[in-house]
């Protein structure tokens, strides 16, 4: 009878793959993956000021458009409407065309309509002007957060919150 033959007993702990890894190299060169975080940590400031400045605005412009209140609440909620109903497609536009080209493509959008915005002459072209930078904003948030998955491994990533998985 043959005895069965067992492993040697080591006294460091066992590791699963996901928080072991081989070492990150280190220097200027390998760095580009900061450089992509803070492009998107930029390009999000800049979308949240594009998204938020009518807060500021609309008390003006509703002088001189003469909007009542009942439709400077339909003008806020207007950017979130395709906000919200973009994100889907835009995912599937990043996963198609890449997150360069849609984020760049979604980022001259909404800054032409913000230019645009300022040439509104009523209720109809303001309600346009939000649509329109409801859509372009949209891809913004799936292509930082795939840029991110992209250039970070996942042994590198936050766990979520909720189970402390790190999914990816």
């Amino acid at each position: 009878m043959k005895t069965p033959r067992v492993a040697p007993a080591t006294d460091a702990p066992a590791q699963d793959e996901a928080t072991t890894g081989p070492p990150r190299p280190r220097g200027l060169r390998h760095n580009t993956r900061w450089l992509m975080v803070f492009l998107c940590f930029l390009g999000m400031t800049v979308n949240y000021v594009d998204r938020a400045t009518i807060s500021i605005s609309l008390p003006y412009m509703t002088d001189d458009l003469h909007i009542g209140p009942e439709w400077q609440g339909v003008v806020l909620s207007m950017f979130f409407v395709t906000y919200a109903l973009g994100q889907l497609p835009a995912g599937a536009l990043i996963d198609r065309y890449g997150e360069k080209r849609m984020f760049a493509i979604g980022g001259l959008l909404w800054s032409l309509v913000t230019v645009g915005t300022g040439f509104v002459r009523g209720i109809g072209s303001l309600l346009f002007a939000r649509l329109a930078l409801g859509a372009g904003e949209a891809p913004a948030y799936p292509s930082c957060a795939k840029s991110v998955s992209r250039w970070f491994p996942v042994r590198e990533r936050a766990p979520w919150p909720c189970c402390g998985w790190r999914c990816g």
